[in-house]
């Protein structure tokens, strides 16, 4: 089980044990929800980063601005694992460990900081969130990934809404600002700036694009 918090543009997801890898005792389940979810600036690295979770596949598709690992000193399962923190690294992922934890690797100096309790702060309208930790020690980021713009740069601007909307299992489309949009399942949700070429515009749409 996934979830995805917004808060105007910033997006978190929080997926508590969620695998990223096929065993007898796991499921890749990062794989399929991946594109549904999208991009993050905040992520609460799954399964308190072990060698199961957060996949390339994962990764890919979510890129993360900020990767948050809770793993306790001492624990018995080995969290932080390597392999899933040179993933993350791999991936430009900053991160931020609540301990050392017991996975017998040190954080890297400039990727990996152990904060105690970290602290994710959006504000309303905001094109920046902030990150502290240590008690005071606070970081900038860009919402929607990259560094955090400089002092008086102009605000990027939102990315534009998708045009049309549709259901894999329906025949026909519709503009996206169509009140039948609100019932696809987001399971079955696809969305694009053209329109599909196998389905039929939905005859009772708006008469005007999404604006």
């Amino acid at each position: 089980m996934t979830a995805t918090i917004t808060f105007d543009r910033f997006r978190a997801e929080i997926g508590g044990d969620l695998s990223g890898d096929d065993t007898g005792q796991y499921k890749d389940i990062e794989t399929t929800v991946a594109p549904k979810v999208g991009h993050v600036d905040v992520y609460k690295v799954h399964h308190h980063c072990s060698s199961h979770s957060t996949n390339e596949a994962w990764l890919r598709q979510t890129t993360p601005v900020v990767g948050i690992v809770s793993a306790g000193d001492g624990n018995d399962y080995g969290h932080p694992a390597p392999d899933c923190l040179e993933r993350l690294h791999k991936a430009g992922v900053k991160l931020f460990w609540t301990e050392h934890g017991n996975g017998g690797v040190d954080p890297e100096p400039g990727l990996d900081l152990v904060g105690g309790n970290i602290v994710v702060q959006a504000d309303p309208g905001a094109t920046t969130f902030a990150v502290t930790a240590n008690g005071g020690q606070t970081q900038t980021f860009a919402i929607g990934g990259g560094a955090a713009p400089p002092a008086g740069a102009p605000a990027p601007q939102p990315s534009p809404l998708p045009t049309y909307a549709w259901s894999l299992r329906s025949h026909v489309y519709h503009y996206a600002n169509c009140d039948y949009v609100k019932s696809i399942s987001p399971d079955n949700l696809q969305t694009g700036s053209t329109p599909p070429t196998n389905k039929t515009l939905h005859q009772n749409c708006p008469t005007t694009k999404q604006q």
